[in-house]
């Protein structure tokens, strides 16, 4: 096993496992909010399609939709999940405040 800093690297105990709440499915893309205390705004989103993951960021108090991560997920599932999002945003803005009150 790789060494850091001199000493050996050791396999975790156990992971954390933190709740997400998947609270829309379409298209084959699951969308997910992670909870508190892990997660804080602003209010965003976790699109999830087979191994890919995009994290958008939702159109919220003057604020303009945008992409703040893109993990494993190919051109055009990005750009749908994006517009899922977008055509789903004030029930996603709903989840997010239930969850998370104002962000």
């Amino acid at each position: 096993m790789a060494a850091h800093n001199g000493l050996p690297l050791q396999k975790p105990i156990c992971w954390v496992n933190f709740k997400m709440p998947i609270v829309l499915r379409k298209n084959g893309f699951k969308v997910l909010i992670l909870l508190p205390p892990r997660e804080h705004g602003p209010a965003h989103v976790h699109v999830e399609k087979g191994e890919g993951l995009v994290v958008v960021e939702l159109a919220y108090r003057g604020k303009t939709q945008r992409i703040k991560k893109i993990s494993e997920m190919r051109n055009s599932d990005v750009v749908s999940a994006f517009r899922l999002v977008e055509s789903h945003t004030e029930q996603l803005i709903a989840a997010w405040r239930k969850h998370h009150g104002e962000a």
